[in-house]
Protein backbone atom coordinates (compact mmCIF):
# COMPACT_ATOMS: atom_id res chain seq x y z
CA UNK A 1 0.00 0.00 0.00
CA UNK A 2 1.35 3.86 -0.85
CA UNK A 3 1.53 5.90 1.93
CA UNK A 4 -1.28 8.14 0.30
CA UNK A 5 -3.96 5.37 0.11
CA UNK A 6 -6.11 3.37 1.99
CA UNK A 7 -7.34 0.25 1.40
CA UNK A 8 -10.43 -0.53 -0.45
CA UNK A 9 -12.80 -2.69 1.80
CA UNK A 10 -15.43 -4.39 0.70
CA UNK A 11 -18.17 -7.66 1.76
CA UNK A 12 -15.83 -9.95 -0.14
CA UNK A 13 -13.08 -9.39 1.04
CA UNK A 14 -13.66 -7.88 4.49
CA UNK A 15 -13.05 -11.40 6.11
CA UNK A 16 -9.18 -11.80 4.49
CA UNK A 17 -8.13 -8.32 5.37
CA UNK A 18 -9.07 -7.91 9.28
CA UNK A 19 -7.91 -11.96 10.02
CA UNK A 20 -4.37 -10.82 10.23
CA UNK A 21 -3.61 -7.57 11.71
CA UNK A 22 -4.10 -7.01 15.85
CA UNK A 23 -5.49 -3.45 14.65
CA UNK A 24 -7.86 -1.89 11.92
CA UNK A 25 -8.59 1.46 11.40
CA UNK A 26 -11.72 1.70 9.47
CA UNK A 27 -13.01 4.69 7.72
CA UNK A 28 -16.76 4.93 6.37
CA UNK A 29 -17.53 7.11 3.93
CA UNK A 30 -18.93 8.53 1.11
CA UNK A 31 -17.98 10.40 -2.19
CA UNK A 32 -20.66 13.09 -2.05
CA UNK A 33 -19.99 13.74 1.58
CA UNK A 34 -17.46 17.42 2.05
CA UNK A 35 -16.53 16.20 5.87
CA UNK A 36 -15.33 12.84 4.74
CA UNK A 37 -13.01 14.57 1.57
CA UNK A 38 -11.42 16.52 4.65
CA UNK A 39 -11.33 13.50 7.02
CA UNK A 40 -9.86 10.89 4.20
CA UNK A 41 -6.41 13.12 3.72
CA UNK A 42 -6.20 13.29 7.75
CA UNK A 43 -6.47 9.66 7.54
CA UNK A 44 -3.94 8.84 5.11
CA UNK A 45 -1.23 11.05 6.71
CA UNK A 46 -1.99 9.09 10.43
CA UNK A 47 -1.25 5.71 7.97
CA UNK A 48 1.69 6.73 6.47
CA UNK A 49 2.71 7.40 9.93
CA UNK A 50 2.30 4.19 11.02
CA UNK A 51 4.18 2.97 7.96
CA UNK A 52 7.31 4.25 9.34
CA UNK A 53 6.63 3.01 12.77
CA UNK A 54 7.54 -1.05 12.06
CA UNK A 55 6.72 -1.82 15.66
CA UNK A 56 3.00 -1.31 15.66
CA UNK A 57 1.42 -2.49 12.53
CA UNK A 58 -2.00 -1.44 11.52
CA UNK A 59 -4.21 -1.99 9.25
CA UNK A 60 -6.27 1.35 7.77
CA UNK A 61 -9.20 0.72 5.41
CA UNK A 62 -12.13 2.55 3.89
CA UNK A 63 -15.21 1.58 2.83
CA UNK A 64 -17.79 3.20 0.83
CA UNK A 65 -21.56 3.39 2.52
CA UNK A 66 -23.36 4.02 -1.22
CA UNK A 67 -21.85 0.39 -1.62
CA UNK A 68 -21.17 -2.05 0.93
CA UNK A 69 -24.56 -1.64 3.30
CA UNK A 70 -24.21 -5.09 4.60
CA UNK A 71 -21.12 -3.79 6.52
CA UNK A 72 -23.00 -0.34 7.23
CA UNK A 73 -25.25 -3.02 9.12
CA UNK A 74 -22.48 -4.76 10.76
CA UNK A 75 -21.32 -2.08 12.51
CA UNK A 76 -24.46 0.06 12.87
CA UNK A 77 -23.18 2.83 10.89
CA UNK A 78 -25.59 5.98 10.76
CA UNK A 79 -23.57 8.83 10.06
CA UNK A 80 -20.74 9.99 7.70
CA UNK A 81 -17.61 10.29 8.53
CA UNK A 82 -17.66 7.53 10.60
CA UNK A 83 -14.45 5.62 12.10
CA UNK A 84 -14.29 2.88 14.09
CA UNK A 85 -11.12 0.68 15.33
CA UNK A 86 -10.26 -2.84 15.94
CA UNK A 87 -8.00 -4.60 18.78
CA UNK A 88 -8.65 -8.31 17.44
CA UNK A 89 -11.72 -7.62 15.95
CA UNK A 90 -13.23 -6.50 18.66
CA UNK A 91 -14.82 -2.97 17.39
CA UNK A 92 -14.45 0.39 19.50
CA UNK A 93 -15.65 3.82 17.90
CA UNK A 94 -13.55 6.65 17.65
CA UNK A 95 -13.88 9.44 19.91
CA UNK A 96 -11.17 11.69 19.04
CA UNK A 97 -10.47 15.05 17.41
CA UNK A 98 -10.47 14.89 13.14
CA UNK A 99 -6.86 15.99 12.67
CA UNK A 100 -4.30 13.36 11.64
CA UNK A 101 -2.29 14.30 14.95
CA UNK A 102 -5.34 13.82 16.90
CA UNK A 103 -6.00 10.20 15.40
CA UNK A 104 -2.64 9.23 16.13
CA UNK A 105 -2.51 10.24 19.54
CA UNK A 106 -6.09 8.60 19.81
CA UNK A 107 -4.87 5.34 18.66
CA UNK A 108 -1.72 5.03 20.93
CA UNK A 109 -3.98 5.50 23.77
CA UNK A 110 -5.79 2.22 22.59
CA UNK A 111 -2.97 0.12 21.95
CA UNK A 112 -1.35 0.97 25.23
CA UNK A 113 -1.91 -1.29 28.67
CA UNK A 114 -4.57 1.09 29.71
CA UNK A 115 -4.64 -1.11 32.43
CA UNK A 116 -2.11 -1.03 34.80
CA UNK A 117 -0.99 -4.42 36.45
CA UNK A 118 0.19 -4.35 40.22
CA UNK A 119 1.99 -6.78 42.17
CA UNK A 120 1.72 -5.64 46.15
CA UNK A 121 -0.27 -3.81 48.18
CA UNK A 122 1.65 -0.55 48.64
CA UNK A 123 1.33 0.41 44.12
CA UNK A 124 -2.29 -0.24 44.84
CA UNK A 125 -2.29 1.79 47.98
CA UNK A 126 -0.45 5.10 45.94
CA UNK A 127 -2.42 5.00 43.70
CA UNK A 128 -5.58 5.27 45.75
CA UNK A 129 -4.17 8.14 47.42
CA UNK A 130 -3.06 10.15 44.53
CA UNK A 131 -6.40 9.65 42.81
CA UNK A 132 -9.93 10.14 43.68
CA UNK A 133 -11.23 7.33 41.08
CA UNK A 134 -9.43 4.03 40.34
CA UNK A 135 -11.18 1.26 39.00
CA UNK A 136 -9.51 -2.13 39.56
CA UNK A 137 -9.76 -6.10 38.69
CA UNK A 138 -8.83 -8.72 41.33
CA UNK A 139 -8.99 -12.03 39.97
CA UNK A 140 -7.60 -14.78 37.55
CA UNK A 141 -6.38 -14.37 33.95
CA UNK A 142 -9.59 -15.35 32.48
CA UNK A 143 -12.38 -14.02 29.73
CA UNK A 144 -13.54 -12.27 32.91
CA UNK A 145 -10.14 -9.77 32.62
CA UNK A 146 -10.79 -9.73 29.14
CA UNK A 147 -13.55 -7.94 29.25
CA UNK A 148 -12.08 -5.53 31.94
CA UNK A 149 -9.49 -5.18 29.61
CA UNK A 150 -12.23 -4.42 27.03
CA UNK A 151 -14.04 -1.42 29.27
CA UNK A 152 -10.40 0.23 30.14
CA UNK A 153 -9.85 0.72 26.14
CA UNK A 154 -13.52 2.26 25.84
CA UNK A 155 -13.57 4.86 28.58
CA UNK A 156 -11.51 7.41 28.15
CA UNK A 157 -9.61 9.45 31.16
CA UNK A 158 -9.90 6.81 34.28
CA UNK A 159 -7.57 4.91 36.05
CA UNK A 160 -7.60 1.09 35.48
CA UNK A 161 -5.35 -0.97 37.23
CA UNK A 162 -4.89 -5.05 37.68
CA UNK A 163 -3.77 -7.93 39.39
CA UNK A 164 -3.65 -11.22 39.13
CA UNK A 165 -2.45 -12.07 42.68
CA UNK A 166 -3.43 -14.04 45.33
CA UNK A 167 -2.85 -11.68 48.19
CA UNK A 168 -5.20 -9.44 46.22
CA UNK A 169 -7.90 -11.85 45.46
CA UNK A 170 -8.13 -13.00 49.33
CA UNK A 171 -8.42 -9.12 50.45
CA UNK A 172 -11.40 -7.79 48.36
CA UNK A 173 -12.94 -10.58 46.11
CA UNK A 174 -15.35 -13.02 48.27
CA UNK A 175 -17.05 -14.85 45.50
CA UNK A 176 -16.85 -18.33 44.14
CA UNK A 177 -15.54 -16.83 40.94
CA UNK A 178 -12.64 -15.72 42.66
CA UNK A 179 -12.86 -12.28 40.68
CA UNK A 180 -14.16 -9.28 41.13
CA UNK A 181 -14.25 -5.49 39.92
CA UNK A 182 -13.79 -2.77 42.88
CA UNK A 183 -13.72 1.14 42.23
CA UNK A 184 -12.03 3.16 45.31
CA UNK A 185 -13.68 6.80 45.02
CA UNK A 186 -12.54 9.69 47.30
CA UNK A 187 -8.70 8.49 47.37
CA UNK A 188 -9.94 5.44 49.58
CA UNK A 189 -12.51 6.42 51.36
CA UNK A 190 -15.32 4.70 49.37
CA UNK A 191 -14.75 0.93 48.12
CA UNK A 192 -17.78 0.38 46.34
CA UNK A 193 -17.68 -3.45 44.61
CA UNK A 194 -19.58 -4.46 41.43
CA UNK A 195 -21.93 -7.19 41.91
CA UNK A 196 -23.09 -7.91 38.42
CA UNK A 197 -22.09 -9.83 35.66
CA UNK A 198 -17.94 -9.70 34.86
CA UNK A 199 -19.03 -10.62 31.12
CA UNK A 200 -20.79 -7.86 30.28
CA UNK A 201 -18.85 -5.29 29.47
CA UNK A 202 -22.25 -2.67 28.73
CA UNK A 203 -23.38 -3.40 32.75
CA UNK A 204 -19.64 -2.86 33.54
CA UNK A 205 -19.40 0.59 32.03
CA UNK A 206 -23.19 1.80 33.36
CA UNK A 207 -21.54 0.58 36.94
CA UNK A 208 -18.66 2.87 36.06
CA UNK A 209 -20.73 5.39 34.62
CA UNK A 210 -23.07 6.04 37.60
CA UNK A 211 -19.99 6.40 40.06
CA UNK A 212 -17.74 8.51 38.30
CA UNK A 213 -17.13 11.21 40.69
CA UNK A 214 -16.61 11.46 43.91
CA UNK A 215 -19.10 10.89 46.54
CA UNK A 216 -19.18 14.97 46.69
CA UNK A 217 -17.50 16.58 43.97
CA UNK A 218 -17.24 20.35 42.81
CA UNK A 219 -19.62 21.47 40.30
CA UNK A 220 -17.96 21.76 36.76
CA UNK A 221 -18.99 21.46 33.17
CA UNK A 222 -18.49 17.54 33.35
CA UNK A 223 -20.45 17.05 36.25
CA UNK A 224 -23.03 19.69 34.46
CA UNK A 225 -23.06 16.86 31.30
CA UNK A 226 -23.58 13.92 33.85
CA UNK A 227 -26.47 15.93 35.19
CA UNK A 228 -28.05 17.55 32.80
CA UNK A 229 -27.32 16.07 29.70
CA UNK A 230 -27.41 12.40 30.64
CA UNK A 231 -30.85 13.16 32.95
CA UNK A 232 -28.67 11.90 36.05
CA UNK A 233 -30.22 12.79 39.74
CA UNK A 234 -27.80 14.59 41.85
CA UNK A 235 -27.67 16.82 45.06
CA UNK A 236 -26.32 20.16 44.87
CA UNK A 237 -25.26 22.17 48.12
CA UNK A 238 -24.94 25.53 47.37
CA UNK A 239 -22.11 27.42 49.87
CA UNK A 240 -21.30 30.60 51.15
CA UNK A 241 -18.65 31.10 53.64
CA UNK A 242 -20.83 31.18 56.99
CA UNK A 243 -20.66 28.51 59.71
CA UNK A 244 -24.37 27.53 59.23
CA UNK A 245 -22.92 26.50 55.72
CA UNK A 246 -19.69 24.86 56.87
CA UNK A 247 -22.42 22.10 58.73
CA UNK A 248 -24.43 21.51 56.27
CA UNK A 249 -21.92 20.42 54.13
CA UNK A 250 -20.86 18.09 57.06
CA UNK A 251 -24.41 16.91 57.35
CA UNK A 252 -24.18 16.22 53.07
CA UNK A 253 -20.95 14.26 53.69
CA UNK A 254 -22.26 12.22 55.98
CA UNK A 255 -25.88 11.19 54.43
CA UNK A 256 -23.18 10.58 51.37
CA UNK A 257 -21.85 7.73 52.64
CA UNK A 258 -25.32 6.28 52.66
CA UNK A 259 -26.24 7.54 49.42
CA UNK A 260 -22.95 7.28 47.60
CA UNK A 261 -24.38 4.32 45.12
CA UNK A 262 -27.88 6.12 44.64
CA UNK A 263 -27.15 9.58 43.49
CA UNK A 264 -24.48 12.21 42.40
CA UNK A 265 -23.67 14.79 45.06
CA UNK A 266 -22.34 18.15 44.31
CA UNK A 267 -21.00 21.21 46.42
CA UNK A 268 -21.38 24.65 44.32
CA UNK A 269 -19.49 28.30 45.18
CA UNK A 270 -20.43 31.05 43.34
CA UNK A 271 -17.37 31.63 41.81
CA UNK A 272 -17.76 31.56 38.29
CA UNK A 273 -20.32 32.08 35.77
CA UNK A 274 -21.21 28.55 35.08
CA UNK A 275 -22.40 28.30 39.17
CA UNK A 276 -24.31 31.42 38.68
CA UNK A 277 -26.29 29.70 35.77
CA UNK A 278 -27.24 26.76 37.47
CA UNK A 279 -28.21 28.72 40.52
CA UNK A 280 -30.45 30.61 37.95
CA UNK A 281 -31.73 27.43 36.37
CA UNK A 282 -32.85 26.26 39.95
CA UNK A 283 -34.12 29.24 41.21
CA UNK A 284 -31.13 29.58 43.88
CA UNK A 285 -31.95 32.97 45.94
CA UNK A 286 -27.62 33.92 46.01
CA UNK A 287 -28.66 35.92 49.18
CA UNK A 288 -30.18 33.11 51.23
CA UNK A 289 -27.37 30.79 51.43
CA UNK A 290 -26.53 28.87 52.83
CA UNK A 291 -28.51 26.59 50.10
CA UNK A 292 -28.56 22.20 48.94
CA UNK A 293 -30.06 22.09 46.04
CA UNK A 294 -30.32 18.76 44.07
CA UNK A 295 -31.26 18.13 40.49
CA UNK A 296 -33.60 15.14 41.55
CA UNK A 297 -32.35 16.52 44.56
CA UNK A 298 -32.96 20.29 45.34
CA UNK A 299 -32.19 21.44 48.99
CA UNK A 300 -32.41 24.94 50.35
CA UNK A 301 -31.29 26.15 53.12
CA UNK A 302 -32.68 29.89 53.38
CA UNK A 303 -31.56 32.07 56.41
CA UNK A 304 -34.80 31.46 58.38
CA UNK A 305 -36.49 28.67 56.46
CA UNK A 306 -34.46 25.58 55.49
CA UNK A 307 -36.00 24.44 51.85
CA UNK A 308 -34.81 21.13 50.61
CA UNK A 309 -35.99 20.83 46.95
CA UNK A 310 -35.45 17.94 44.62
CA UNK A 311 -35.07 18.41 41.16
CA UNK A 312 -35.91 15.23 38.80
CA UNK A 313 -34.77 15.63 34.57
CA UNK A 314 -35.42 12.43 33.96
CA UNK A 315 -39.48 12.79 34.52
CA UNK A 316 -41.06 13.09 31.49
CA UNK A 317 -44.21 15.40 30.75
CA UNK A 318 -44.57 19.32 30.25
CA UNK A 319 -42.77 19.93 33.25
CA UNK A 320 -39.85 17.70 32.69
CA UNK A 321 -37.56 19.12 35.51
CA UNK A 322 -39.72 18.89 38.87
CA UNK A 323 -38.29 20.26 42.47
CA UNK A 324 -39.47 18.77 45.61
CA UNK A 325 -39.46 21.07 48.69
CA UNK A 326 -38.12 19.63 52.19
CA UNK A 327 -39.38 22.67 55.01
CA UNK A 328 -36.60 21.09 57.62
CA UNK A 329 -33.21 21.28 58.81
CA UNK A 330 -30.31 20.56 56.57
CA UNK A 331 -29.39 17.41 58.97
CA UNK A 332 -28.18 13.56 57.96
CA UNK A 333 -31.26 12.19 59.28
CA UNK A 334 -33.39 15.02 57.12
CA UNK A 335 -31.63 14.31 54.08
CA UNK A 336 -31.82 10.67 54.46
CA UNK A 337 -35.66 10.95 55.06
CA UNK A 338 -36.47 13.08 52.14
CA UNK A 339 -34.31 11.02 49.69
CA UNK A 340 -36.52 7.68 50.68
CA UNK A 341 -39.38 9.75 50.50
CA UNK A 342 -38.86 10.94 47.05
CA UNK A 343 -37.87 7.25 46.01
CA UNK A 344 -41.16 5.65 46.69
CA UNK A 345 -43.27 8.88 45.02
CA UNK A 346 -44.03 10.37 48.58
CA UNK A 347 -43.26 14.19 47.69
CA UNK A 348 -45.26 16.44 45.56
CA UNK A 349 -43.43 18.59 42.87
CA UNK A 350 -43.12 22.21 43.57
CA UNK A 351 -41.75 25.22 40.38
CA UNK A 352 -40.46 28.74 40.76
CA UNK A 353 -43.88 29.81 39.81
CA UNK A 354 -45.93 27.60 42.59
CA UNK A 355 -49.13 27.09 44.38
CA UNK A 356 -48.03 28.05 48.23
CA UNK A 357 -51.23 27.42 49.76
CA UNK A 358 -55.08 27.96 48.52
CA UNK A 359 -58.73 27.91 49.87
CA UNK A 360 -61.66 27.59 47.81
CA UNK A 361 -64.25 30.27 49.27
CA UNK A 362 -67.44 30.70 46.60
CA UNK A 363 -64.96 29.09 43.64
CA UNK A 364 -62.55 32.34 44.61
CA UNK A 365 -58.91 30.06 45.18
CA UNK A 366 -56.03 32.50 46.50
CA UNK A 367 -52.71 31.73 45.16
CA UNK A 368 -49.14 33.08 46.26
CA UNK A 369 -46.97 32.92 43.03
CA UNK A 370 -43.65 34.02 42.96
CA UNK A 371 -42.88 36.02 39.05
CA UNK A 372 -39.17 35.63 37.47
CA UNK A 373 -39.75 38.16 34.81
CA UNK A 374 -41.34 35.58 32.97
CA UNK A 375 -44.41 35.76 30.78
CA UNK A 376 -47.15 33.92 32.64
CA UNK A 377 -50.49 32.99 30.81
CA UNK A 378 -53.97 34.13 32.30
CA UNK A 379 -56.64 32.24 31.46
CA UNK A 380 -58.96 33.73 34.00
CA UNK A 381 -59.48 37.42 35.23
CA UNK A 382 -57.08 37.98 37.88
CA UNK A 383 -56.66 40.96 40.47
CA UNK A 384 -52.96 41.38 41.82
CA UNK A 385 -52.90 44.14 44.75
CA UNK A 386 -56.11 45.34 43.58
CA UNK A 387 -55.67 45.81 39.92
CA UNK A 388 -57.74 43.47 37.92
CA UNK A 389 -56.22 42.10 34.27
CA UNK A 390 -57.79 40.00 31.78
CA UNK A 391 -55.63 38.74 28.64
CA UNK A 392 -52.91 36.16 27.43
CA UNK A 393 -50.37 37.37 29.69
CA UNK A 394 -48.54 39.25 32.56
CA UNK A 395 -44.91 40.23 33.14
CA UNK A 396 -44.79 40.59 37.00
CA UNK A 397 -41.83 41.97 38.92
CA UNK A 398 -40.06 39.78 41.04
CA UNK A 399 -41.81 38.70 44.49
CA UNK A 400 -44.55 37.55 45.83
CA UNK A 401 -47.98 38.36 44.95
CA UNK A 402 -51.09 37.29 46.43
CA UNK A 403 -53.43 37.05 43.29
CA UNK A 404 -57.29 35.88 43.03
CA UNK A 405 -58.73 33.69 40.26
CA UNK A 406 -62.74 34.28 40.07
Amino acid sequence: MAENELIDMNLSNYEALIQTPQYSFLLFYTSWCHHCKIIMDEVKEAAAYYLKTPSTSILFAKIDGVLEKDLLEKYDIGEYPTLKFLIDKTCYHYTGGRTSREIIEWIDSKIKNTTIELFDQDELNNYINKNEFVISYFGKNTSKFNTFLHVSRIIDQELFVHSFDESFREKYVQNKEWSGIIIFQDHGQNQITYDGDLSSSAQIIEFIDERKFPSIAKFSSKMAEKVFGENKKCLFLFLDETKKSVDAFESLKKAAIHLADKIIMSFVKYDNQLNERLSDYLGVNRSALPLVTKNSFFLCCFEKILKIKLVNPSEKGPHKLKKYTLEKEISYDNIIDFYDDFSIGALNPSWKSEEVSSSEVNDTYKIQVLFENKRIKITKILEIGGEKFQGSGFRGKQGFFNIVLR
